[in-house]
């Protein structure tokens, strides 16, 4: 294993001591390039982003319905909304 001049270890060698069951990928495909990405800090970002772009989802589609709701004039309890 080599050393930083600080005594810390490069994000590859740090890839190489995850245990197989916490590798990154999709199923088998578990390239080696993601490893240094398989921390909690990196799964919170993941997991947040994701989160948002839902909430913004949902708010797009309620907008949308209200508007196609009246234009069409379509009852919201029509739509279940």
């Amino acid at each position: 294993m080599v050393m930083e001049k600080d005594g810390s270890r490069t994000a590859g060698e740090l890839a190489d001591e995850i245990p197989e069951d916490n590798m990154c990928g999709l199923r088998g495909w578990r390239p080696r390039f993601l490893r240094p990405f398989a921390t909690s800090r990196t799964f919170l970002i993941v997991y947040g982003l994701l989160g948002t772009v839902q909430a913004m989802a949902y708010v797009y589609f309620v907008a949308t319905l209200t508007t196609i709701e009246k234009r069409f004039k379509i009852s919201s309890r029509t739509t279940g909304e």
